[in-house]
This record gives structure tokens, sequence and C-alpha cells, in this order.
């Protein structure tokens, strides 16, 4: 799952946490709502590709419960 932190003053940046807990960073922007924006983008994109590829439902996505 996608999230965003606070990585500097100023500046968000989109990624994932992988099982190790290492960060894996997507892209950085200058205000929360644009990183906000992406992260929504890319939670949902994975919903859809999980449920059209795999048939299977994302327990952690309320839209698709």
């Amino acid at each position: 799952m996608y999230v965003y932190i606070e990585s500097e003053h100023n500046l968000w940046t989109v990624g994932f946490y992988s099982p190790d807990g290492k960060w894996h960073p997507d892209s950085d922007h200058d205000n929360r709502e644009d990183a906000r924006a992406r992260v929504h983008y890319l939670n949902e994109s994975y919903a859809v590709r999980a449920f059209h590829v795999w048939g299977v439902v994302p327990l952690w996505n309320p839209m698709y419960v």
C-alpha cells in the first residue's frame, strides 16, 4: 500500500514500505494535496489490477469491500 510522508519541511514523498521495512519512494510533491492524490491513484490502480488480474479484493481498500 502506498503512503505519503513529510520527508523534509514542505516536501511530501509518496512511496511504500516493503515487508522488511525498507522505504521505496515513488515521487516528491510540494504539497500534501498532490501527494494524497498520487497515493489515491496508486492504491486504487493496485486494487483494480488485483481484482481484474487475480480476482481478489484487497481487504485494506474500503471501496472494494
